[in-house]
Parts: C-alpha cells; sequence; structure tokens
C-alpha cells in the first residue's frame, strides 16, 4: 500500500483489543481490510523486546488453533471474491489455524488457475498440491526439507541451492522458489 499498490486483507480475527487495533492500523495505512471476527477467539499478537536495536525475546500471544469449519467456508468464499479483481494473491500460512482445512485450500487451488499465487508459508510443502506461482521459504525451512545442515551460511548455502533447486521446486509444488536467506540476502 505504502509503494501506491491496492491491498486487500483477507484475515480471521477475534472480537478483542488487539483485532481492532490492527483493523485501525492497516486501514489508516491505505489496507482495505475483509476480516472475519470469530466470537470467543484471541487475535495473534507477537510482541518484541527491543535493546539497542537488536530483538533479545518475542512473546506470541494469542489463539493458534483451527477455525471453526464454518469460518473456514466464508475464508474461501470471501477469497474467490476477492481474487476475480486481483493482480496477485498471496498466503502467509505460519501454522496458526487461518489457513488450515480443505475448504480454503481448494479456494486457493481455484484461484491459482486464473491469478499468481504467492505462498509465504512455515511449511511450502503443505501448498504443493496448490501449484502456486512463487513460494518464499527461509534458509531453514529449505534445509528442513532437503535434510542438510541449516547451520550452513554464505556461499554454502547457494551450493546447496543450486545443487537441490530442482528437489525444492518438485517438492513445493512451485514453479519459482525465492529463498530468503537472513543476512545473505535472498536467492
Amino acid at each position: 500500500a505504502a509503494l501506491g499498490g491496492r491491498v486487500r486483507l483477507l484475515c480471521a480475527i477475534g472480537q478483542d483489543h488487539v483485532g481492532g487495533t490492527l483493523e485501525d492500523h492497516l486501514r489508516r495505512r491505505g489496507v482495505e481490510v475483509s476480516a472475519i471476527t470469530v466470537p470467543g477467539r484471541q487475535s495473534m499478537a507477537k510482541r518484541r523486546v527491543v535493546v539497542g536495536g537488536q530483538v533479545v525475546a518475542r512473546f506470541d500471544e494469542g489463539d493458534a488453533d483451527w477455525l471453526p469449519n464454518a469460518h473456514h467456508g466464508e475464508l474461501a468464499e470471501r477469497l474467490c471474491a476477492l481474487a476475480d479483481d486481483a493482480d496477485v494473491v498471496v498466503v502467509a500460512d505460519y501454522g496458526l489455524g487461518t489457513c488450515a482445512g480443505p475448504q480454503l485450500e481448494d479456494a486457493v487451488t481455484a484461484v491459482s488457475q486464473i491469478r499468481p499465487v504467492l505462498v509465504d508459508a512455515h511449511d511450502v510443502r503443505r501448498w504443493a498440491g496448490v501449484h502456486p506461482t512463487l513460494v518464499t521459504p527461509n534458509w531453514g525451512e529449505i534445509a528442513a526439507m532437503l535434510d542438510v545442515a541449516s547451520t550452513l551460511t554464505g556461499p554454502a548455502r547457494l551450493h546447496q541451492l543450486r545443487s537441490y533447486g530442482h528437489q525444492v521446486l518438485e517438492a513445493t509444488g512451485a514453479r519459482a522458489v525465492v529463498a530468503t536467506l537472513d543476512g545473505d540476502g535472498a536467492a
């Protein structure tokens, strides 16, 4: 939104201060929010303790269990409606229960037939059946996928990516992979 794009966020939040604050901040920054409010759910909040610019601790609060099936159906319907005039659909799945369930996966699969779909997930392999246009795993996620040392850095990581790039594409079902390599950038 800050770069001039039209951004619409589809999400599930609780009827709580955190969910309301999220909606307010995003709307003030030009993001259209299509939030499904789930009664009794506590919105996820990630709080960081920063000292001298360095994160020293993070505290996660909120519900990370699956949404009730009725809410998954509503998310799937809204996704299809919002995708009609979108240029790209981004799925951010961090294993917190919102992107779970076959209804949403079926909707993302249908959308991927008409729009580019980018998947940023802790386990991009879970979305392989969707055949996303692009996935963005980090090095730790790729190392786990390839069963290689996650402690590799710099050129050693790039060598592993070059050597096993075909396997990463096959495992993720994606047409392209952008691997984020923390301080080393991306490849």
